[in-house]
């Protein structure tokens, strides 16, 4: 097992975020999930293959570990939050975890794996874009000619969830209780997102709440007074147009994207997450 390593400085929003990641409720919460959504088992099983060496950004308490490190000779899992890192070395002591910044891995070698995974919008969370950009150059730095990036990112001009499309991992609802929710959480969204640059240039910064998108609006709301004290999580979102702009100019060809309502049809507006799959070059 390599030593844990502390984090360089880091500051604003990005250290916000890793505080909120590093804080007790949110590392409970990330270890008690374990599911891969269907979008997720339909990217990993159909890219990541038998006997490759892959190292799993944004690692959280583990959900992807185990699809992956099953598939993989040689599996990392690397987090910024010591709290997961924790979780996930008590849940798999016979495999590795680094405590560091997915964009500064100086202890990794350059083109030492052959698969690089950022899942469930864990990119968005490295902020300002420089951050996100550096990630993206060590990414391609670690990768070895024709490996594989796959990372998912939030989607700005998603405003509803369709009854019975997957939500948050171990998170299951009916579809009749979806149905009745549909419109609650549309505006919900819809109030969060239309004064926001994101949604109406296809790109940028919004804080999400503690709760998330889809908790009360209105301030004396129960969930409300129960989330009041804790910040919310600074969050980068882009458009696949956009986002697959950055991933060629980082020095990447995206050759497939899929959307989290797999396996119905992916649209912008009901879609939170794209996950992008793309070949180093």
């Amino acid at each position: 097992m390599q030593a844990k390593r502390a984090l360089g400085p880091v500051s604003g929003h990005h250290e916000a975020n890793r505080r909120f990641y590093d804080d007790g409720h949110h590392v409970a919460y990330w270890a008690r999930q374990t599911e891969l959504l269907p979008v997720e088992r339909l990217v990993f099983g159909r890219h990541i293959g038998p006997g490759m060496d892959v190292l799993d950004l944004g690692v959280g308490g583990g959900r992807t570990t185990p699809f992956l490190s099953e598939r993989a000779r040689r599996y990392v899992g690397v987090d910024y939050a010591q709290g997961m890192v924790d979780v996930c070395e008590a849940r798999f002591p016979h495999l590795t975890f680094l405590c560091a910044d997915a964009a500064d891995l100086p202890m990794l070698d350059a083109q030492s794996f052959d698969a690089v995974v950022f899942s469930l919008g864990g990119i968005d969370y490295l902020t300002p874009p420089a951050k996100r950009r550096q990630a993206l150059a060590e990414a391609h730095r670690l990768l070895r000619t024709g490996g594989l990036f796959i990372c998912s990112r939030h989607n700005p001009r998603a405003l509803v969830r369709l009854p019975g499309m997957p939500g948050q991992p171990n998170s299951p609802m009916g579809p009749l209780r979806t149905a009745v929710a549909v419109p609650v959480w549309a505006a919900r969204r819809t109030v969060r997102m239309l004064p926001t640059r994101a949604f109406w240039t296809g790109e940028g910064m919004i804080e999400q709440p503690p709760g998330g998108f889809n908790s009360p609006v209105l301030p004396w709301s129960r969930a409300r007074r129960a989330a009041r004290g804790r910040a919310g999580v600074f969050t980068e979102m882009a458009t696949p147009a956009r986002v697959q702009r950055e991933l060629d100019d980082a020095g990447f060809e995206v050759v497939a994207v899929h959307g989290t309502p797999y396996p119905r049809r992916a649209r912008a507006l009901w879609t939170n997450w794209y996950y992008y799959v793309a070949v180093r070059r």
